[in-house]
């Protein structure tokens, strides 16, 4: 059971999607969704032209990009493709017009649908991945991700003043961290060392 996990989760598997439990009981809530996903998909066969029916998919395909609650999809090659686009773009987005930030949020959406993948929404009831067919929400999807980005590199430039400040600051029983000279044969070694 879990060592087998292990393994598989060393090359890569995801083995939460795995249909057994630590135990070895069987899961069955993923195989319900799908009869259910199997059932609605062959009621709404028949009615493919009406635009009211939502586009459903099994299984999303390496190309696309799916937006759920959580980080289960964090992995998935699409969105990392995508978040990649978006570190790519990020420094020409932020100084752009709001003109040409439209055109690169609209060129990112446009390399999406080019290369054959689509924006999936894991839907709520019932819980299936649903095609984002509106161009408005994908752009909304593409800004919110720009939006994400900066945060995180925001986030990353203080932890990194923060890490590179810390010399400044007195630790909590009142002595500084000073360099020392070990006197090594060249004299070039140096620790830090808590000085009273």
């Amino acid at each position: 059971g879990l060592i087998v996990q292990y393994s598989l989760h060393g090359y890569g598997i995801p083995v939460e999607l795995l249909p057994v439990t630590e135990t070895g009981n069987v899961k069955t809530a993923n195989l319900k969704q799908w009869i259910k996903l199997r059932k609605f998909r062959e009621r709404t066969s028949s009615t493919t032209a009406n635009s009211e029916v939502p586009i459903v998919v099994d299984c999303p395909g390496l190309k696309d990009v799916i937006f759920r609650v959580g980080d289960s999809y964090f992995r998935h090659p699409g969105n990392v493709w995508f978040r990649g686009c978006i570190e790519a773009k990020y420094d020409a987005f932020e100084n752009a017009s709001s003109e040409e930030k439209e055109r690169i949020v609209c060129d990112i959406v446009d390399g999406i649908l080019n290369s054959d993948g689509h924006f999936l929404e894991w839907g709520r009831d019932p819980k299936w991945w649903i095609v984002v067919k509106d161009r408005g929400a994908m752009r909304l999807k593409v800004l919110g991700a720009f939006r994400n980005h900066r945060r995180r590199v925001k986030g990353h430039w203080n932890a990194q003043e923060v890490q590179s400040n810390t010399d400044k600051f007195v630790n909590q029983d009142g002595r500084k961290r000073q360099k020392l000279d070990v006197g090594d044969d060249n004299g070039s070694s140096c620790f830090y060392k808590c000085l009273s």
